[in-house]
This record gives structure tokens, sequence and C-alpha cells, in this order.
């Protein structure tokens, strides 16, 4: 592999090759920061065809036939349209333009999505904390994802449309955060999946909705 590839790097050419979106989404969230180091050529060898490659051009003579026992039908022209990005985009999209709509019951079901999102958000980060602290993997130590996948998200969550003063202190906090990674998120020190620009836009906008949206007057008063 060129000089300087990554772990995060490497895995991403398999995961790309198979059009794998969804899989390359599920680890670039779980592995942190170690997995953006670059590799040196021993720890290349963690990929089977870089392993293969190595054992075949040693100079001892370690291999002496080879056979492949499963071929794979690679349908790369075949274009994946559910990917991540397009699925969050529309969610994304969908809770924005629902938000305009003046019907109760559509109101009632938003606020209750509201408290699911950051339940959820709050329930991942609790596990890249425990992956992270309680377990040996060390691709999972540092892990910048917990910048939007907030653990207290949990507590909040149950809170979300209340209208004490300390949640929307909460919910400003978060916007500003939030505001913050998304000027940094090229420069952090580990490489976020793209995919997750609209989960973030998400968090900012349903922070902004319950936290200060409800305060301002109707046009026409």
């Amino acid at each position: 592999m060129p000089a300087g590839t990554t772990f995060r790097n490497a895995i991403h050419i398999y995961l790309n090759n198979n059009k794998q979106y969804w899989s390359k989404l599920g680890i670039d969230i779980l592995l942190g920061s170690p997995m953006d180091k670059e590799m040196t050529t021993e720890q290349q060898e963690f990929l089977p065809d870089n392993l293969m490659n190595s054992l075949d051009s040693s100079k001892q003579r370690m291999i002496v036939s080879t056979q492949n026992l499963y071929t794979i039908n690679n349908n790369n022209n075949t274009k994946a349209f559910f990917t991540p990005f397009v699925i969050f985009s529309l969610l994304l999209f969908a809770v924005i333009g629902l938000g305009f709509v003046k019907n109760n019951f559509v109101q009632t079901s938003l606020n209750g999505f509201y408290g699911l999102f950051y339940f959820v958000l709050g329930t991942l980060g609790i596990v890249l904390i425990f992956m992270w602290s309680c377990t040996d993997h060390a691709m999972c130590k540092n892990n910048y994802n917990l910048l939007w996948a907030i653990p207290i998200h949990i507590i909040a969550a149950f809170f979300i449309n209340s209208k004490k003063t300390w949640v929307k202190k909460y919910l400003t906090l978060n916007i500003i955060l939030q505001a913050l990674l998304l000027v940094s998120w090229f420069f952090l020190p580990q490489q976020m999946n793209n995919a997750l620009l609209p989960i973030v836009l998400l968090s900012i906008y349903i922070s902004y909705k319950k936290g200060f949206a409800a305060d301002l007057p109707a046009s026409g008063r």
C-alpha cells in the first residue's frame, strides 16, 4: 500500500470496493483515532491480501502453490442508493419539513421522535465509552464520535420537551458544541464518516427547535 496509508484508509478500500457503506459507517463510529495512525510495513499485514503478497514475495520459499477456493463476483457497476448519507439526509429533510406542518398528531409524533433521537445518541455514546474504557480493544480508544454521541443525552432525552431553564441551557450548549464540531470536522485527529453530517445537523435543529423556536412569536402577531 502507498506510504502514509492509515488503518482506516486500508479498511475503507475493501469496504468501498464492495459497496459496504453501512459496515463502513459502523466501523468508523466504533473505532477511534488510533485507526488513523499510519501503518508500518509489518502492520499492513493485518489484511489478508497484504499478508499473502508479503509471504509470496519472501526470499524464503514459504508458499509452494496457490489456489482460489472461492471466486468473488464483484458487481462494481451497481450503484448503491440507500447509503447512510442518503438515508440520514432524507431523515433530516423529513423532520425539518414536518416541523412546518400545523397538525397536533404530527407535532406530538415529532416531540416523541426528538426524545427518541437523543436517547439513541446517548445510548450509543455509552456504548462507545464502554468500548473505550472497559475493553482491551485499543482501536476503540480516543473516539471523537463522542462529540456528537454524547452519553448524557440519554438523560436529556426525557426532558427534551420541557420548558425548564436548565434544559434550554443544555440545548444551547449542544448547539455550540455541534457547530464547533462541524467547523473542525475535517481537521480532527480522527477521520469522521461524512454520512454523520446530517445527524449532527439534525441534533442542532432539534436543540434549536426545542430550545428557541418555541419562544419566537408567531408571524402575523
